[in-house]
């Protein structure tokens, strides 16, 4: 009874009630907020804060792995889309990617995507990039954007990691940076084909980025279909090819690469080697990346780039400021720089200011294609497919690509 007494004290004293009245009133009024903001209001929320979307596939029955039932004369590839010159012309025979460079946007056209004789149907569809076999032209040839040279001028090189992961800033940042920064395209991202085909409309050149696993992981989670150092190669052969699939346009990929690998150096060679079969260049995200990538590319002459700066770094506390005046030294220094910014309010704000500054001091903003171009300007000629040399034990041989009209759909592993 004592016990009771007490409680029901508890509840009357004046402490008590004026504690429930503020409680009440602060759900008061978030309701209230909530009601007057409405959905729109919380979708432009949304619309500012980076997102991934991660696919949920169903577990695979014995059915899902059956071949196809239609023959591969059934599918139908999609038609490049046909600009300038191009159109008209015999599909095995080489066409200038350059635009014509009388035109006033020469250095905003962008060759249409998917383009003649660079592709192969995977068994799901998709179409993944190949080596024209009629002349050895690459996606990196095709795909970079048309760049002018000035040997007075330093480069710099701006690119967007992560494009599409936030839709509404990735649109803002298609839409209002220069043309010449580059973009990152997220596999993960909802209507990747459509991100690609803006910002490439935008004039603005494109990389795929590969989800792999990193030093953080499982912290930093990679995603569903992410390229591990325990998968056995098949799988993570089968997550690059289903990352490859998902849009067209793209001149290479990226990656952070690290440490994670370390212990798995056979596991990475193959991821390597695929992507430079297929043509494409290469872009290390991670400044103190191990040189094994960089070491391939160059065993194969394929196109490397590797970063110079992330200006989300944590060591740089927020100041943007500190970060770009040391990308400017090392521009000086080298003649070219690169730096990459995440898909983030505060770095569409700063780079709207900062690359016209730069523009005013002699920088030239360059594509990342341009960064390896200018070092390697022989790199643009068409040369024939890339031969197989390198990890023999676990990197699969390197085949030919025939013209996908004259071969069934590949069964990549990928349902």
């Amino acid at each position: 009874m004592a016990a009771q007494r007490k409680l029901t004290g508890a509840l009357k004293s004046p402490s008590f009630i004026y504690g429930l009245g503020c409680g009440v009133c602060v759900y008061a009024i978030v309701g209230l907020w909530a009601v007057l903001a409405g959905p729109e209001h919380l979708v432009r929320i949304q619309d500012h804060l980076a997102s991934q979307i991660v696919p949920i596939e169903r577990p695979k029955t014995e059915s899902a792995h059956a071949a196809p039932s239609s023959p591969a004369a059934d599918i139908t590839l999609p038609d490049p889309i046909q600009t300038g010159d191009s159109a008209g012309h015999d599909p095995n025979m080489h066409q200038s990617h350059e635009p014509d460079a009388s035109t006033d946007n020469a250095e905003k056209s962008m060759r249409a995507a998917p383009y003649t004789g660079l592709y192969e149907v995977a068994a799901d569809g998709s179409l993944l990039p190949v080596i024209r076999t009629a002349d050895g032209l690459t996606a990196f040839q095709t795909y970079r954007k048309p760049f002018t040279m000035d040997k007075e001028k330093k480069l710099i090189s701006i690119v967007i990691d992560d494009y599409g992961l936030s839709r509404g800033i990735s649109d803002s940042m298609a839409e209002k940076l220069d043309d010449h920064v580059t973009f990152l395209l997220s596999p993960y991202s909802r209507d990747v084909e459509e991100l690609a085909g803006k910002a490439r409309g935008a004039g603005h050149e494109i990389w795929l980025k590969l989800p792999i696993e990193n030093q953080n992981f499982p912290y930093d989670d990679p995603g569903s279909k992410a390229i591990l150092s325990r998968s056995q190669t098949p799988v993570n052969m089968d997550n690059l090819k289903w990352a490859l699939g998902r849009a067209n346009g793209y001149a290479g990929v990226a990656m952070f690469h690290d440490m994670a690998f370390s212990n798995a150096r056979p596991a990475m060679a193959a991821i390597i080697k695929e992507t430079i079969d297929r043509g494409l260049g290469l872009f290390d995200i991670n400044m103190s990346a191990p040189s094994q990538m960089g070491d391939m590319a160059g065993r194969y002459q394929a196109p490397y780039v590797k970063n110079e700066i992330i200006f989300h770094d944590p060591k740089w506390n927020g100041d943007m400021q500190e970060a770009a005046k040391l990308l400017e030294t090392i521009a000086q220094t080298r003649g070219r720089a690169v730096a990459v910014f995440k898909t983030y309010p505060e770095s569409l704000e700063f780079l709207e200011s900062w690359i016209p500054q730069l523009q005013e001091k002699g920088y030239l903003i360059a594509p990342l294609s341009a960064i390896y171009l200018l070092q390697n300007p022989d790199a643009d000629k068409p040369m024939p497919p890339i031969e197989s040399a390198s990890e023999p034990a676990t990197s699969p041989p390197a085949t030919p690509a025939p013209h996908p009209s004259q071969i069934p759909a590949q069964h990549d592993g990928h349902h």
